[in-house]
C-alpha cells in the first residue's frame, strides 16, 4: 500500500513539473488536431497530432512537444504519443514546408496502459482534408480502422496491442481567391483628409489567400475624392493598400473599389464629416436695408474646408456703422447665431459688421458690405432761397 502511494507521489510530481515546463512555451504549431485515449474508467488523456514548418521527427520543446517521464507502472492510467525509440510526447507535429498547407502523409506511433479500466477507447473529430487509419503494430490487419471524420475505436484487449500505428493523409490545400476584402482606416473620416485603405485577397468564406504580384486598380463613387495611386501591387501575404484623400465637402459617401480581372470587392459607405472649427462664414440680409431699418447678420462655425461645424462659441461683433450686440453665442446643434444691425439713418452709408472668436481673436471675419438706401416717399422738404427776401421782390 505504502509502495503504490510512492509510486502515485512520484507520477503527480512528474507530471507537475511536465505541465509547468509545457506552460513556460507559447509556439502553436500551424495544425494541432486532439484525438482522446481513454480506459473507460477514469483514465483519459488528450493527444495532439500535426505540422508546422519548423517540425522535426523528434522532440520539439519549441513546438509544445515535451519528453515526457518513463511509463507508471502497471494499474495506473497512460496514454502518449512515441517519437522514437527513447522519446515520448503528448504531442507529436511533423515538418511540412508550406504549412497549415499539406498534402501528404505522416505516420506516428500511440502507446497507452489501462488504469482500474479493462478496455482502450480512440476517440476523434478530424477536420476537413484530414482522415486516417489506426493499425496494429504487428502486420498491420489485424487492426485495421479508417477514422474519417468523428468517430471511436476501442481496444478491447489492450494488453497485447498496447500500441497502434496512426497513420494520417492530409489534404490540406491553400485556398482559392475569389474576391477582395476592402477595409478603408476609418468610415467617417473629416472631409478632405487621407485615410488607408486596405485589399486583402480572399477565398469565398473569408480566408486570407497569401498570393504576391496581384495588381489591383482602383476605383470610387462619390463626388471628389482622389487616389495616391491608381493600382496598388498584393505583398506575400495578398495585402496591399492605397491612400485616398476624400472629397472637401462633408456628408460626401465614396465606396472603393479593388479589382484584378474577375477578382473584386467593394468597401462599406465611407461618409466624411465636418472637421475641426476653424473659421467664420458671416453673411447679412439685405445688403441694401433702408436707411435706420435692420440688417440680420448671421455667423456660422466652419471648418477649414467650409463644412458647418455645429458648436457652442461666444461671437464678438463691431460695425463700422450703425448699432449691434457686443456678443452672441452660437447654437450648440447648429453652430450659427443671428444677431440685428441697426443701419445708420441716412442713405448711402456703407456698414462692414466683424466677427470674432471671443478666445481665439486670430479666427474673425468681416460681413459683405451692407449700404443704406432711401426709404419710401414719406414727406416734403420745402427751401427757399432766401428767408429775407427784399419786399417786391422774387424767390427762386
Amino acid at each position: 500500500m505504502k509502495k503504490q502511494f510512492l509510486l502515485s507521489v512520484l507520477l503527480v510530481l512528474n507530471l507537475q513539473i511536465f505541465a509547468q515546463n509545457k506552460s513556460q512555451l507559447t509556439a502553436t504549431p500551424a495544425v494541432k488536431i486532439p484525438i482522446t485515449v481513454s480506459d473507460g474508467a477514469g483514465g483519459s488523456q488528450i493527444l495532439h497530432f500535426g505540422l508546422d514548418k519548423t517540425a522535426t521527427d523528434g522532440l520539439d520543446a519549441s513546438l509544445e512537444e515535451q519528453a515526457l517521464p518513463p511509463l507508471p507502472p502497471a494499474g495506473v492510467f497512460d496514454a502518449r504519443f512515441n517519437l522514437n525509440a527513447t522519446e515520448a510526447s503528448l504531442i507529436d507535429i511533423r515538418h511540412a514546408l508550406n504549412a497549415p498547407y499539406f498534402t501528404g502523409s505522416k505516420v506516428h506511433e500511440i502507446q497507452y496502459q489501462v488504469g482500474t479500466g479493462t478496455t482502450i477507447t480512440i476517440s476523434w473529430n478530424l477536420p476537413a482534408g484530414v482522415t486516417g487509419k489506426l493499425q496494429d503494430v504487428v502486420l498491420g490487419t489485424i487492426i485495421d480502422v479508417a477514422m474519417n471524420s468523428a468517430g471511436s475505436y476501442t481496444v478491447n484487449n489492450p494488453g497485447v496491442f498496447n500500441k497502434l500505428k496512426l497513420t494520417i493523409e492530409y489534404k490540406l490545400l491553400p485556398p482559392t481567391a475569389t474576391k477582395y476584402i476592402i477595409t478603408p482606416s476609418d468610415l467617417n473620416p473629416v472631409a478632405g483628409s487621407n485615410i488607408t485603405v486596405t485589399a486583402q485577397l480572399a477565398s469565398d468564406n473569408g480566408t486570407s489567400v497569401a498570393e504576391a504580384e496581384k495588381i489591383i486598380t482602383w476605383s470610387k463613387t462619390g463626388t471628389g475624392g482622389s487616389f495616391g495611386s491608381p493600382t496598388s501591387t498584393t505583398d506575400a501575404n495578398g495585402k496591399a493598400t492605397v491612400q485616398f484623400t476624400t472629397h472637401t465637402v462633408a456628408g460626401t459617401i465614396h465606396k472603393i473599389t479593388g479589382t484584378t480581372g474577375t477578382l473584386t470587392g467593394t468597401s462599406s459607405d465611407i461618409t466624411t464629416k465636418a472637421g475641426a472649427y476653424a473659421k467664420l462664414k458671416v453673411t447679412a440680409a439685405p445688403l441694401d436695408p433702408v436707411a435706420g431699418e435692420k440688417s440680420v447678420i448671421t455667423v456660422q462655425l466652419q471648418d477649414v474646408n467650409g463644412n458647418d461645424v455645429k458648436e457652442a462659441k461666444q461671437i464678438n461683433f463691431v460695425s463700422t456703422k450703425g448699432t449691434i450686440a457686443p456678443n452672441a453665442m452660437t447654437d450648440a446643434g447648429t453652430g450659427s447665431v443671428s444677431v440685428d444691425l441697426t443701419t445708420d439713418t441716412k442713405s448711402g452709408i456703407n456698414h462692414t459688421v466683424t466677427a470674432t472668436d471671443n478666445v481665439d481673436n486670430a479666427i474673425k471675419t468681416d460681413s459683405p458690405l451692407i449700404t443704406t438706401k432711401a426709404g419710401a416717399y414719406a414727406k416734403l422738404k420745402i427751401t427757399a432761397s432766401t428767408v429775407t427776401p427784399v419786399a417786391g421782390g422774387q424767390l427762386g
